[in-house]
């Protein structure tokens, strides 16, 4: 009995991420999180855990088994009692998305019994990339079925795969299985046998990946007005995964999320905008508006950094100068612009006249007082003001320390701003989507011993501005939309 509760004490201690790991022989964060961080991946809470913001106040309490986003490979230090505690700053994703700091003792370390597929370098494992459906077009289910299973059996024959690709198959003849319907929105189907050993996180990445692949067999088996489906051309085009061709040719376009998707890049409705040239009637609703989401959209020439710089040229003038006047005082080089070039001379130049607690302070000042217009200020953390600072190197972090809380606030205008009792610029968002309505959604979700699948039009859908952005890693996320609500939805703090 000894030996027994030994064992079970040791399971227990390595269940969080606060505790060594004894397969890494280092710190579970370090081994799990630092080592191979993916924004991507699922982690999950293991004990009942609060969430707090970053003055130590509590916004939200989370149950064991919610899933969650870890949003950054460090972890911030709080005082609670008198003590200092690590904590994560996360993402919860049920059942509302909220981000803030939960204390690392609280996330379960990743299982991997019995999987395979999470990791950054597989992250994008069982897609139709992976498998060879890139721009391939089917018009017989049966031989989409059969080419899928006979890709998965190739690309993944290594034994390491043999449960999730047993699962994969199983989830393929599941579909196929099923009655033949016609104009049906909603199916559940069982699988042959439960699946419990595949972890957590390769289910849910497998319903994201092999998602697309189920929802196109999907379409094709049960739409009789089907004449074929085609996969897209690449996992990054705009707005739809396939599309059906229908026995009169028209297309009808499918975009495929699962668990409730994540922020879309703006450069995907140049997808709409191609459909509808500038000549349209929705262009003369919204002229101003549409223009001022173009200028927002991601480039070769402009990047998220410029697109926001060009915004407070442009739309929110009257951000600029306070911007400007606030951060000029604790630099001997003064700004002209938000150009990545001034940026540079103006972070040598601080760093070398005043010490790091002024530059937080300042900063801080600035995000309160400029940035708080729509109920709380944009920031980047103080912790996060002072790594950068140590760096003497503002542009290794694409100087978040201001095009971060400048891009959130951004997201906060086009959300928030109103004109008598309308939203201009949410109303555009619709108004571009609405009229998108060939395209339907279709939410895969994988479970161990069922799948489910549910079709709506995007007519059918509300959308808001959002920003992934992260204060240290902020070139290459550009300002997006995602499905939302009516009420207030943050955008990212990291």
């Amino acid at each position: 009995m000894i030996k027994l509760k030994n064992i079970l004490e040791q399971i227990q201690l390595e269940a969080g991420l606060d505790k060594k790991s004894r397969t890494g022989k280092m710190p579970g964060w370090d081994y799990y999180v630092k080592n191979n961080f993916d924004p991507n991946n699922i982690f999950y809470i293991d004990s009942d855990a609060v969430m707090y913001d970053d003055n130590s106040k509590e916004i939200a309490k989370l149950s064991k088994e919610e899933p969650i986003q870890l949003l950054s490979p460090d972890t911030v230090d709080l005082y609670k009692g008198k003590r200092v505690t690590r904590f994560a700053r996360v993402k919860s994703l049920a059942p509302a998305e909220m981000v803030g700091l939960v204390n690392i003792k609280h996330i379960r370390k990743p299982t991997t019994k019995g999987g395979g597929v999470t990791g950054t370098k597989q992250s994008k494992e069982f897609g139709p990339e992976k498998l060879g459906l890139k721009g391939k077009s089917f018009s017989d289910p049966y031989q989409l079925k059969n080419f899928i299973i006979s890709a998965v059996n190739s690309v993944y024959s290594n034994e390491k795969f043999d449960l999730i690709r047993e699962y994969a198959i199983d989830c393929v003849n599941a579909i196929l299985g099923g009655s033949k319907l016609t104009e049906i929105y909603h199916k559940t189907y069982t699988l042959s046998k439960n699946y419990s050993k595949i972890n957590e996180q390769d289910i849910n990445i497998l319903s994201k990946n092999f998602g697309e692949v189920l929802g196109g067999l999907y379409t094709l088996s049960t739409n009789k007005k089907a004449k074929s489906i085609t996969y897209a051309e690449a996992s990054n085009t705009p707005l739809y995964d396939y599309y059906l061709t229908t026995d009169k040719e028209t297309k009808i376009y499918f975009s495929v999320k699962s668990r409730g998707g994540s922020s879309t890049s703006m450069a995907n409705l140049n997808f709409l905008f191609d459909k509808f040239g500038k000549d349209a009637q929705i262009y003369k609703m919204y002229p101003k508006e549409f223009e001022a989401i173009k200028s927002l959209i991601n480039t070769k020439e402009y990047n998220t950094p410029k697109n926001i710089s060009r915004f407070y040229e442009t739309i929110l003038a009257n951000k600029k100068a306070p911007i400007m006047d606030k951060m000029n005082t604790i630099s001997k080089y003064k700004l002209n612009d938000f150009s990545t070039e001034s940026l540079n001379l103006w972070f040598e130049s601080m760093i070398s006249t005043v010490d790091k607690e002024i530059f937080i302070k300042t900063m801080g000042e600035l995000y309160n007082t400029v940035l708080a217009d729509f109920g709380r200020a944009r920031k980047t953390t103080s912790t996060v003001l002072g790594e950068m600072y140590d760096s003497k190197n503002g542009e290794k972090y694409d100087h978040g320390y201001i095009y971060y809380p400048m891009g959130s606030y951004v997201v906060d205008y086009l959300n928030n701003f109103k004109v008598g009792n309308r939203y201009p610029y949410l109303d555009a968002l619709n108004t571009l989507m609405n009229y998108g309505s060939f395209i339907s959604h279709v939410d895969v979700n994988l479970y161990p011993s069922s799948i489910s699948v549910d079709i709506s039009s995007v007519r059918k859908r509300f959308y808001r501005f959002s920003f992934n952005g992260m204060s240290k890693s902020l070139t290459n996320r550009p300002i997006g939309f995602k499905e939302g609500s009516s009420s207030k939805e943050d955008s990212l703090d990291n």
